[in-house]
């Protein structure tokens, strides 16, 4: 009984992505973008790691890439601009991080992606999957 009530709130849930789950998902693209940009800064002396981080890094901001592209396809109504404005301000939260004395540490507390990134980007996979996109 529990999974059939869980199974109509799944098929329930709005194939549309709201404008403020579209700008948290750009957040999230942002805050990546920056975290990686400080990973690669942090790690340019070790070339093993620097060259698995660059690889695992370049998958996931394709993904990001993909989905923000996608989701404008099927959803033309979101507000680009204002969704630029969110992804600059993630972006900017890793500003000025690369040169910092403990950029090592920063990079490691806070370079994960969240989990709210997470349930971000799951948003956006399901709306895409539900336009079929």
């Amino acid at each position: 009984m529990l999974a059939v009530a869980a199974a109509a709130l799944l098929l329930a849930q709005d194939p549309v992505l709201t404008q403020a789950e579209y700008e948290a998902f750009q957040t999230c693209h942002g805050q990546f973008e920056g975290a990686y940009a400080v990973g690669q800064a942090v790690m340019a002396d070790d070339a093993a790691a620097l060259s698995e981080f660059r690889e695992i890094g370049a998958g996931l901001g394709e993904l990001f890439d993909e989905f923000s592209t996608d989701i404008l396809r099927v959803q033309p109504g979101l507000d680009v601009a204002a969704g630029d404005r969110a992804f600059q301000r993630g972006r900017a939260s890793w500003d000025g991080v690369a040169g910092r004395p403990d950029a090592m540490d920063v990079f490691a507390d806070n370079g994960a992606i969240s989990d709210d990134c997470i349930e971000a980007g799951g948003r956006v996979a399901e709306v895409l999957d539900a336009a079929g996109g």
